[in-house]
Formats: structure tokens, sequence, C-alpha cells
């Protein structure tokens, strides 16, 4: 009994959390349009549009990553074993930081092939680029 009320606790937090954090997402997309347009001009709001997908990749890998070390960390803590939970917070950690590494080298050392790839033409491609 003790067991199932941790992982609903757990549950609940990690949905409340899901769900502003998704919350901020959004918003600061509307924000990030606004500025862009209001600042930078159409072109710019076309480039980001763009470039979009891309950083939508990283996210949805951060969010594979972090569901599934949760999931496996309220397996552990329902279990009571801290130890291993602290292990895989630890390479949830560390993975998350070599993607991040590996995902922006990857991004600089292809940018003309991404910037390709995501449909940029013409003049809008420099402005992807950058």
């Amino acid at each position: 009994m003790k067991n199932s009320n941790i992982l609903a606790n757990i549950f609940k937090t990690a949905l409340v959390a899901m769900i502003i954090a998704d919350l901020a997402e959004v918003v600061a997309a509307i924000i990030d349009g606004m500025l862009t347009g209001r600042f930078l001009g159409a072109e710019a709001i076309a480039a980001f549009g763009i470039a979009k997908p891309f950083f939508s990749v990283t996210g949805v890998l951060s969010a594979v990553l972090s569901s599934g070390a949760m999931t496996m960390s309220s397996h552990l803590i329902g279990k009571g074993n801290s130890q291993e939970t602290n292990q895989i917070f630890s390479i949830t950690c560390l993975l998350g930081i070599l993607l991040s590494v590996g995902l922006a080298f990857l991004g600089i050392l292809f940018i003309n092939q991404f910037t390709g790839i995501l449909g940029a033409r013409g003049d809008l491609f420099p402005i992807v680029k950058k």
C-alpha cells in the first residue's frame, strides 16, 4: 500500500511538471514569434519556422530521456532502492549532456545540409543558417 501511494504522488508531480513545461514551451514560442516579427521582420519569422523542426527533434529527445528516467526512478523508488535511483539520475544527466553537445556539434558541422533538408532556399538560406 505504501508503494502505491509513493507512485501515485510521483505520477501526480510528474504530470503537473509536464503540463507546466508544455505551457511554458507554448508561451515561449508565442513570445519568440512576437519579438521576432516585431524587431526582425517577416524573413526572420520564416527562417525561424523553417528551423523549428530541428529544435523540435531536440525537444522530443529530451522528453523521451526525461520520461524514461522518471519511469525507471519511480519503479526503483517503489522498490525502495535509492542507490540505483541515484545512478539513473547521474546516467540521465550525463546522457543529456552528451546528447546536447553531440547535437550542437552535428548542427554546426552539417549546418548547410540541415538547412537544405529543412527547406531553406534562396534568400532564406543564409538567414536560416544564422
